[in-house]
C-alpha cells in the first residue's frame, strides 16, 4: 500500500493540464480551459495517480424580473439572450442553481441536464 506522503505533488497549469485530458475525456467531464484552470496532481514517479482541479465554470444566475413584468416573457428573453451570448463566446458549459420551479422549467426548456450528484458549496467566509 502506498503512503500518500511518499508521492510527489505539484501544481499543473497551462499546457501541463493536458496530462489530465485522457481521464477527463474518459469520464465524460467538460474539457478544461487552460487559461482559467489549474490542478494539484499526485505522481508516483512519473505515473499520474490523482488530481484535483480548480476551474472557473460559468454560473448563469441569479435572474430577477420585477413582479409586474413576470409572466410577460421577459425571463425567457433574458435566458435566451444570455444563452446566445454564451454560444457566441464559445464557452465550454455553464451551470445554474435553479432555486424555483420556474427557473427549473427555464433550464429544462433550453435543454439543460439536471445533475443528480450532490453539489456542495463553500462560501467566502468559510474559506477565510
Amino acid at each position: 500500500m502506498v503512503d500518500p506522503k511518499d508521492l510527489t505533488y505539484r501544481v499543473l497549469a497551462g499546457n501541463e493540464l493536458s496530462l489530465l485530458e485522457t481521464v477527463i475525456r474518459h469520464r465524460g467531464w467538460s474539457e478544461l480551459n487552460y487559461e482559467t484552470s489549474m490542478a494539484i496532481a499526485a505522481f508516483d514517479g512519473r505515473k499520474l495517480v490523482g488530481f484535483n482541479v480548480l476551474q472557473s465554470f460559468p454560473h448563469a444566475e441569479p435572474m430577477f424580473v420585477q413582479p409586474e413584468y413576470r409572466g410577460t416573457g421577459v425571463a425567457e428573453e433574458l435566458a435566451d439572450r444570455l444563452l446566445g451570448f454564451m454560444r457566441e463566446i464559445k464557452i465550454r458549459g455553464f451551470m445554474v442553481v435553479a432555486d424555483s420551479e420556474f427557473a427549473a422549467k427555464l433550464c429544462e426548456g433550453r435543454g439543460m441536464e439536471l445533475v443528480t450528484s450532490p453539489v456542495y458549496i463553500m462560501r467566502k467566509e468559510m474559506v477565510q
